[in-house]
């Protein structure tokens, strides 16, 4: 919008018209626009800014977790696995009654 307003000043200048109300409003829509142009790339600028603190802090703080994860000082370890069971870990008290009694 910026360039646009420029062009319309300058067409205007050379048109040899010189209404002064007219041209201190493309003056003022000249300015405008480059104040907008300006606080849109600041603004842009300023959020990209935030984002990557926001990442960094976001990053430091997974760091900070994982460095205070300590192995667990009690160690649990599975009993191996034998190959043959036990008779003892059989459940007898599931036994089908019709099995038994044809036994």
């Amino acid at each position: 919008m910026a360039k646009a307003a420029e062009d319309a000043l300058k067409q205007y200048m050379e048109a040899g018209v010189m209404d002064d109300n007219h041209r201190k409003y493309l003056e003022r829509i000249l300015a405008d626009a480059k104040h907008a142009k300006l606080q849109n790339k600041t603004a842009a600028k300023e959020s990209v800014k935030n984002l990557e603190k926001l990442v960094d802090d976001g990053s430091k703080q997974k760091l900070k977790i994982k460095e205070k994860r300590e192995p667990s000082p009690i160690s649990y370890e599975k009993p191996p696995k034998s190959s043959k069971m036990d008779d003892d870990k059989w459940p007898t008290n599931r036994l089908n009654s019709r099995v038994v009694e044809s036994f």
